[in-house]
């Protein structure tokens, strides 16, 4: 027996995003047939920056099947928050 649960389009990255550690902007099409796991986080949570190692790690030993992206929200002293994305 077999269950199709149906196929949801992810929207993509925000065109206007800020990216660190890329010579690019990407898109979700970059990372087709590749598990992408959005990764969360902040600078001031002690757990979310032990995570990011663990995260490479797992990246680099997969490397064809997972790929992993970064997402915080950072500001400047009197500036609204904006959207991140790194890769590690």
């Amino acid at each position: 027996m077999t269950t199709d649960y149906g196929r949801v389009n992810a929207p993509d990255f925000p065109a206007d995003a800020d990216w660190l550690n890329t010579d690019r902007p990407l898109r979700l099409a970059d990372f087709a047939g590749k598990l992408l796991l959005l990764d969360f986080w902040t600078y001031c949570c002690i757990n979310c920056m032990h995570l990011l190692p663990t995260l490479r790690r797992l990246e680099s030993e997969f490397p064809e099947e997972l790929a992993v992206v970064e997402c915080t929200l950072q500001s400047s002293t009197g500036s609204a928050p904006r959207r991140t994305y790194a890769r590690p």
